[in-house]
């Protein structure tokens, strides 16, 4: 998944940046909740809910296969300038959040051997649906806007081979 937000660059058609940067510093994370002075500018983190669905569905009493839902917020943070409003940045960051999901989405009308790989999920994942994102000042006194998405997915997994 965080592979796809990475493509978000302007050569590839989007305003904003998520490139890891030249000294190796990441725009794309997974567990972040707060930003930080050392950060970049323009930041992605995702985060799982602290409580998980316990709605996996097992697809017969003897199969270690389960079908479960997978929600993961997506939380964006981007730096204002003097020429904008304060959550200008955030608004744009999260339009090309949503439009890399969303050609991510357009490839699960191809169910076949060969289909692409969404999400960077191996073949397993089975729905996805994407939230709209809510564009927010931060809480705290800073010069970051910040956004917040739900991705809801449903994969397939294989609990003898988790990471299969």
């Amino acid at each position: 998944m965080t592979e796809v937000l990475k493509t978000i660059t302007p050569a590839n058609g989007y305003q904003m940046d998520l490139s890891t940067e030249a000294d190796g510093t990441k725009r794309v994370v997974r567990g972040r909740l707060f930003i930080g002075d050392d950060d970049p500018g323009t930041l992605v983190s995702l985060v799982e809910p602290p409580v998980a669905h316990d709605n996996g569905k097992r697809r017969a009493p003897d199969n270690h296969n389960r079908d479960s839902q997978w929600e993961v917020l997506i939380q964006g943070w981007a730096k204002n300038d003097r020429d904008n409003e304060p959550c200008d940045w955030a608004y744009v960051l999260a339009a090309d959040v949503q439009r890399a999901l969303a050609l991510e989405l357009a490839k699960t009308q191809t169910r076949r051997p060969g289909a692409p790989d969404i999400l960077g999920m191996g073949g397993r994942l089975l729905e996805m649906r994407i939230g709209a994102p809510v564009v927010r000042p931060t809480e705290e006194v800073s010069n970051y806007g910040v956004f917040y998405l739900i991705l809801d997915i449903k994969i397939v997994e294989d609990m003898a081979n988790p990471f299969g």
